[in-house]
């Protein structure tokens, strides 16, 4: 977030509660949608981006249990371009924020150096980003998971096509992520990483000039 802020209080929308949230931070007020409900309406933002705008100057959107396969999400066991594509669809769908609820929750040990156990309910993966090191390395310092580093990958393909927008606009960023077949929708992506590497390709072409 930028800035400081000085005061916080909630506010939220009874008729989705589950799935959305209201914060008014200072004076600006942040709505933070679920992707899951966007998947149940089967298109990329479900209607949701009119009323973020409306309410909202911030609109974040979330990953948590929801949604499952073959929806983007970072659980484990999807694919690599389903961990990346998570960040495509924020962009695309003109997301500001980013929400996750968790890095390291996993099930409660006696032993800074017993096995580690995903929590009990939930997806494997969920709320779990990287591994205590007393576990996984000979030092004390956390274990990046593989689908941490995937989400890094993301993120620099947030920025390729930020970076992109700011000269050519938002709508032929759209175009290039289409057209080069990396994310068309929800159930619309490269599984394979050819494309990506044609899309970055053609960003980075494009400001050589």
């Amino acid at each position: 977030m930028r800035g400081q802020t000085k005061a916080f209080s909630v506010d939220f929308d009874m008729k989705e509660l589950a799935n959305s949230m209201m914060f008014k931070i200072s004076n600006d007020v942040v709505y933070v949608s679920s992707m899951e409900l966007s998947c149940l309406r089967n298109n990329d933002n479900g209607g949701r981006m009119p009323l973020a705008r409306v309410y909202s100057k911030e609109w974040w959107t979330y990953v948590c249990m929801g949604p499952s396969d073959p929806h983007p999400n970072w659980h484990l066991g999807m694919r690599g371009t389903q961990h990346r594509a998570v960040m495509w669809r924020v962009w695309k769908e003109g997301g500001t924020g980013f929400l996750y609820w968790g890095a390291n929750c996993y099930e409660r040990a006696t032993l800074p150096s017993a096995e580690v156990c995903f929590r009990r309910g939930l997806p494997p993966g969920d709320g779990v980003l990287f591994y205590p090191g007393e576990v996984y390395s000979t030092s004390h310092e956390p274990v990046a998971s593989v689908r941490l580093e995937r989400i890094l990958s993301g993120l620099q393909d947030f920025e390729y096509l930020k970076l992109y927008a700011s000269r050519y606009g938002r709508e032929e960023g759209v175009a290039l992520l289409e057209r080069a077949g990396v994310y068309m929708g929800p159930e619309r992506y490269t599984v394979e990483h050819m494309p990506i590497d044609i899309m970055r390709g053609e960003i980075f072409n494009a400001f050589r000039c």
